[in-house]
């Protein structure tokens, strides 16, 4: 993991809670977590964009939703979910 040992891992986080101490090391710690995944996400971001400028013609366009199955899966205000429940309520009316 990050080309160091475990044994300087321990020393990296005993330095850290000796240099921080208890109160501000899972502050700290939420901030870095909070920075790796933005950095994450930026990375992936950029990934994509140049896989889209390099590579225009591998990019395929996803189909859209089927007009017949908009709402599929999503629980309707006071309705069942279930599809066959729908499908009941849509032939009573």
């Amino acid at each position: 993991m990050f080309g160091i040992s475990f044994e300087q891992l321990i020393l990296l986080l005993v330095l850290a809670l000796i240099l921080f101490g208890p109160e501000k090391l899972p502050e700290i710690a939420e901030k870095i977590g909070r920075w790796v995944a933005k950095l994450r996400q930026a990375s992936s971001e950029m990934s994509q964009h140049y896989q889209q400028v390099l590579h225009p013609h591998k990019l395929r366009q996803l189909p859209g939703p089927h007009p017949g199955r908009q709402g599929l899966g999503r629980r309707e205000k006071g309705g069942s979910s279930h599809f066959s429940d729908r499908l009941l309520r849509a032939g009573a009316d």
